[in-house]
């Protein structure tokens, strides 16, 4: 069979299926892989889950005389939680280009769109990435010190931890301003170099940022609303999350230590698993941390090896590093200062279904033309949110030097 624009509908209908591309989205990210994932669990534009708020307060002791009277019979406490879907768009390309150059081997077209899809994937996935640990704001890095020209100075952690993991870079196409106008100094203008010694991005703008401005990937946020998932700061809180505030509700808020500027210990990482334990009667089986929060994890088992012996500790192998009987596990997209302390069968994400592609809505193809281009695209969506059973049995270490 000759190759064509049929053979790339063909082959992504067979062998880039719906079920596949889910599949790889949540195999290859090492948060979603873990949490429950609950499918067409609802209607419309939002999810509702019950969570667990209070308990049943109907024990008594009585005298053996029969005259005390009992406490009043309770149930347990349930609020409802409601998921608003997010909205995530992955648009796919091949060039008329490659199709011509396949010379009719539908083997050589498909291995371009193998590469093409793989590659879209990787991207979708470390954004998702990215936004677990940034969280629903959105913005992944505040700007610095008043800068007035196109060059704009960044908070020198935020600045370290975009450019680090890539989360900026040139290219990136931005917007800057406030928590209320998100484009007031820059509107979808592209990064044209950065400096990651100077903590700076450069940028067209007449506008001056200061500390009160913050850096999106342009037309995440309009205004104060948000377009982005729930991310591990969501989560990991004591605010509103699923419309169900903390402040008023307490089993609905993560325990928290003070980690600001310490350097990672033994105290703070048994502290934080203490406060859980003490919390809820679990421990976090899922504690993961940037690389270099992973190293330094890794020198103070090395202490315990030369200080106590071997003890048992797993100093360091692929699935993370032991102290104490805590295992640290380094994931890339984990900012510098943290670490989280994750109990993922009490995570979930919500959603209508798997991601899928135009064609299910449009009734056309895949892939279609772009009208005065020489180039066919397509367009995967996928409407979900990250959420939560329980907040208090998470908690995380924050502000490590």
């Amino acid at each position: 069979m000759a190759a064509s624009v049929s053979s790339i509908d063909e082959i992504l209908k067979e062998v880039w299926t719906e079920q596949r591309v889910a599949e790889q989205l949540y195999q290859d990210n090492p948060i979603l892989s873990r949490v429950k994932k609950l499918k067409n669990s609802s209607t419309g534009q939002q999810a509702q889950t019950a969570i667990h708020t209070a308990r049943n307060e109907g024990f008594s002791f009585t005298s053996n005389a029969g005259t005390t009277a009992l406490n009043a019979a309770t149930q347990q406490g349930y609020e409802q939680a409601t998921w608003n879907y997010k909205h995530a768009h992955q648009q796919v390309a091949i060039d008329g280009a490659a199709i011509d150059q396949s010379n009719g081997d539908v083997n050589a077209l498909a291995s371009v769109i193998d590469e093409e899809m793989t590659g879209a994937l990787n991207d979708l996935n470390r954004k998702i990435s990215m936004y677990l640990q940034i969280g629903s704001t959105g913005y992944v890095a505040t700007c610095g010190t008043t800068s007035g020209s196109a060059t704009i100075q960044l908070n020198t952690t935020d600045a370290t931890n975009a450019f680090e993991r890539g989360w900026l870079d040139v290219g990136t196409v931005v917007d800057i301003g406030t928590a209320s106008s998100e484009a007031a100094d820059v509107n979808g203008e592209a990064i044209s170099a950065l400096s990651t010694a100077n903590g700076t991005i450069d940028v067209t703008t007449s506008s001056t940022t200061n500390s009160s401005d913050f850096v999106t990937i342009s037309n995440t946020r309009s205004g104060s609303t948000s377009y982005v998932i729930n991310g591990l700061p969501d989560i990991v809180g004591t605010g509103s999350l699923g419309g169900v505030d903390g402040a008023s509700v307490s089993a609905w808020k993560s325990p928290s230590v003070d980690s600001t500027s310490q350097a990672l210990s033994l105290s703070l990482l048994y502290q934080q698993n203490q406060k859980v334990h003490q919390k809820t009667g679990k421990t976090p089986t899922y504690v993961i941390a940037g690389l270099k929060q992973q190293r330094k994890a890794y020198e103070l088992a090395q202490a315990q090896v030369r200080f106590a012996g071997d003890g048992g500790l797993n100093v360091g192998n692929v699935d993370g590093v032991n102290v104490g009987g805590v295992t640290i596990h380094g994931i890339p997209d984990v900012k510098n200062e943290c670490i989280w302390f994750l109990t993922p069968e009490d995570m979930f994400t919500v959603s209508a279904g798997d991601p899928y592609w135009q064609d299910r809505i449009t009734g056309g193809k895949r892939l279609e033309w772009k009208q005065g281009y020489d180039q066919y695209v397509g367009k995967l969506t996928y409407r979900f949110q990250l959420g939560a059973r329980r907040r208090n049995t998470h908690a995380a270490l924050t502000g490590l030097t």
